[in-house]
């Protein structure tokens, strides 16, 4: 049962941090829109958002990781405890 939970849990937060990152891009090509309507500050906009995208999901990947791995130990201890 944990197994099930720990791999839909997986799923659901890969989709949530390209979802961050999706929207950090599109949010920092549209603050360089409005800054000033130029293609190099709408690029500059992308690629900076980009990286506070990225370092956001380091950030918040590394504490869900920790969890998944929690859970995994769990289950592991589980099934031993049910095999003895």
């Amino acid at each position: 049962m944990l197994g099930f939970v720990a791999r839909s849990y997986r799923g659901m937060i890969s989709a949530f941090l390209w979802l961050i990152q999706i929207g950090s891009i599109v949010g920092g090509g549209l603050i360089g829109f409005y800054l000033r309507y130029d293609t190099t500050f709408i690029i500059l906009g992308a690629l900076g958002g980009a990286i506070i995208g990225l370092y956001i999901n380091i950030l918040f990947g590394g504490f869900i990781a920790n969890f998944l791995n929690m859970v995994d130990n769990t289950e592991i201890i589980a099934n031993k405890k049910k095999g003895e």
